[in-house]
């Protein structure tokens, strides 16, 4: 049985994670993500839309400690998954070991298959992941947090605060002369 405190959930105990099309995941410290996102592949433009559910099972942790998931849908037989990879809030920090219950997101490639008939450019550029998505592992699945941005909108309140701060004082340093 998972054990979670609160709303704090440790991965490593967790059997399967269900992503389905339309939703979003939970969120505390970042913004909420899609459940699923087909990020790169020739055959996320026309198939994506078709990816309803995907379903991620434990396989254990790798070397680092980062839980391993093998993930399935039922698709399409033109196309098949590619690289996968599960992102989650961490509970209190980027580094948490514990993650926000319902945070996890898919993020996920969609290749055609062999027998599918459709011909493509292997040399073509794909589109990379948003930058919300840190992902630790490539095609191993790992998860991580995704809390770049968050960092990037303090840095730049924090700039402008200072800038009109700055701003109101008289080149002399001392008190503003009355008028």
């Amino acid at each position: 049985e998972v054990q979670w405190v609160g709303d704090a959930i440790d991965l490593r105990e967790v059997g399967k994670l269900s992503f389905r099309r339309g939703m979003y995941t939970s969120a505390r410290r970042v913004s909420a993500v899609p459940q699923l996102s087909c990020v790169r592949g020739p055959a996320c433009s026309t198939h994506a839309a078709t990816v309803d559910n995907v379903v991620c099972s434990n396989q254990g942790s790798n070397d680092r400690g980062e839980v391993q998931w093998a993930c399935s849908a039922n698709l399409d037989s033109a196309v098949r998954l590619g690289e996968t990879t599960v992102t989650c809030e961490g509970f209190t920090s980027s580094a948490d070991r514990l993650k926000l219950r319902g945070s996890c997101g898919l993020e996920y490639a969609l290749h055609y298959t062999s027998s599918s008939g459709h011909h493509h450019n292997h040399n073509q550029h794909h589109t990379p992941p948003p930058p919300y998505h840190r992902p630790s592992s490539s095609s191993s699945g790992g998860s991580s947090d995704v809390d770049g941005f968050s960092a990037f909108i303090i840095i730049v309140v924090l700039g402008i605060v200072g800038w009109c701060a700055s701003m109101g004082k008289p080149a002399g340093g001392g008190p503003a002369p009355n008028p």
